[in-house]
């Protein structure tokens, strides 16, 4: 990948052909073209024979298969590469951005963002070697709570998105028994030790497939939970599921009713809880308990003091 015009070719390959139809190289050729004239890059013009090296070196770049079909006469995505589909997207999302604030040439007010936050993604490239050649890594961490800064010393397994946040996933190397979390955005003084690590066999992404957030709790049960919201909420929920899990019950004009399979921790009660407008939990009895407890604490804390 030689520079960001020829990434972005690769990106905009990709996208036409995951949106399916089974694409020609033709269709797929037209296709970059109009997204190249659009993003305002020089090189427009592309042979179907440029297309096809373009998917060969997606596959060994990118490590995204895309295959012919003789039966359909055109290209798709196989099925089990549907692991790598996230990333894809969030790269596809990245450049679109990218090239929007790019194409901004000084006018502030047609870009509103949010304040600026600290992600901690400047420790991402060091994190990620790390962890493929096994080096052991230490750092500063803050903690949410009122503790002080403490230096930890860690065995580097991945890194993690959750909510906007990054995390690295590993273990501290005096105690090595216990996945942990640590964000980015608190991690400081970032140093690669010369020492390396044994890794233990562990599949990370089954690890957190129950999970909501980013604490993994094996001592919770995995359970089925059937929520119950209104048709708005419903809308949101439908363009972003609660949970890779959720499946759609009931959805009409008088309610939308998902179920989720997971491991019910805090975060989860935080989440389903920002709906609190129409949430209703039909299972199982003790998350209804849990949404109860929390918002008669909330109405106790919030009560109106009415001076006589």
């Amino acid at each position: 990948m030689s520079s960001l015009s020829q990434i972005q070719r690769y990106l905009f390959v990709i996208r036409r052909v995951r949106r399916g139809g089974y694409p020609s190289l033709s269709e797929i050729r037209e296709h970059v073209e109009r997204e190249c004239t659009s993003h305002g890059l020089s090189k427009v013009h592309f042979s179907e024979r440029t297309v096809e090296r373009t998917i060969s070196e997606i596959k060994s770049g990118l490590d995204t298969s895309i295959e012919y079909s003789r039966a359909r006469n055109g290209y798709f995505i196989p099925d089990d590469e549907g692991d790598n589909h996230d990333d894809i997207e969030r790269v596809l999302e990245s450049f679109d951005i990218l090239n929007a604030l790019q194409a901004d040439h000084g006018f502030g007010n047609t870009v509103l963002t949010e304040p600026y936050r600290p992600l901690g993604t400047e420790h991402l490239f060091t994190l990620l070697r790390a962890a493929k050649q096994h080096f052991v890594v230490e750092f500063t961490y803050d903690k949410f709570d009122d503790s002080e800064a403490v230096k930890r010393e860690i065995t580097p397994y991945a890194v993690r998105q959750v909510r906007g946040r990054w995390y690295l996933i590993g273990f501290e190397t005096k105690s090595n028994d216990v996945l942990k979390s640590f964000g980015l955005d608190r991690i400081s003084d970032l140093a690669v030790q010369k020492k390396q690590f044994t890794r233990v066999e562990i599949d990370i992404k089954t690890r957190f497939h129950d999970s909501f957030g980013i604490m993994v709790y094996d001592h919770f049960p995995v359970e089925d939970v059937v929520l119950e919201f209104d048709s708005l909420d419903g809308s949101y929920l439908k363009s972003l599921p609660l949970h890779h899990s959720q499946q759609i019950l009931e959805d009409n004009s008088e309610r939308f009713v998902v179920s989720v399979h997971l491991r019910i921790t805090h975060d989860f009660l935080m989440e389903i809880s920002s709906r609190c407008s129409s949430l209703k939990v039909i299972s199982p009895e003790s998350l209804r308990i849990k949404v109860v407890e929390l918002f008669e604490k909330a109405v106790n804390r919030n009560k109106v003091i009415v001076e006589k």
